[in-house]
């Protein structure tokens, strides 16, 4: 759970929560690309939007599902145009950046499931320290309470959030992705879990 990338292309949307949700994708972009950096972070954003808006892969393989679909459906695919970026500017920084810890890759998803997202996206929204977070998230059940005391007993305002908090108690879209040290090197699969089915599955080498 996270903010959605394609949010990056909402700058002239007139309705106001898309124009609010692009606000928060761009804040978080320059927060990120400014902690790690970036050398040419204009040039990685018109990628970024070129890539949403005509939905045509950078890194174009045979029969890619990717062809068939707009926005950035996939952290692999959003993963190529890093790649592009790099080679386009030998800017190596960008993939030093945990882009998956704060942002999810999904053309549909609106609001962010807040009880799944990551300890770095949640300091990051409601200005806690990380480590403090971190601190929480390793607590036995018994003893956490729930996110929102947490986030509200230390100064998080959730109210400034809600047009982009999910109420829903469970996710009906998931994101799976496991990787594990074999003969030759280490592995990586990954799938969409959408409506009880597992989807997109890829698998990646070492």
């Amino acid at each position: 759970s996270g903010i959605n990338i394609n949010w990056l292309a909402y700058e002239n949307e007139k309705d106001e929560k898309n124009q609010a949700r692009y606000q928060e994708a761009q804040k978080l972009f320059d927060f990120l690309t400014l902690n790690y950096g970036v050398e040419d972070a204009q040039r990685l954003l018109e990628m970024i939007r070129s890539q949403v808006k005509s939905g045509t892969p950078f890194l174009k393989k045979p029969q890619s599902r990717l062809r068939q679909k707009n926005g950035i459906i996939s952290y692999r695919q959003f993963a190529d145009i890093i790649t592009q970026y790099e080679n386009e500017t030998d800017d190596r920084k960008v993939a030093h950046i945990p882009w998956s810890r704060y942002f999810v890759f999904s053309p549909t998803v609106r609001r962010i499931e807040l009880e799944y997202a990551t300890p770095e996206l949640i300091a990051y929204l409601f200005d806690i320290d990380l480590s403090t977070v971190k601190e929480w998230f390793a607590l036995p059940l018994e003893e956490k309470g729930s996110l929102r005391n947490f986030i509200e007993n230390n100064g998080g305002d959730l109210t400034q959030y809600a047009f982009m908090l999910s109420d829903a108690k469970t996710a009906v879209q998931a994101r799976c992705d496991v990787s594990f040290k074999g003969d030759g090197g280490t592995y990586r699969f990954a799938f969409d879990y959408i409506d009880g089915k597992a989807k997109y599955f890829e698998f990646y080498g070492k």
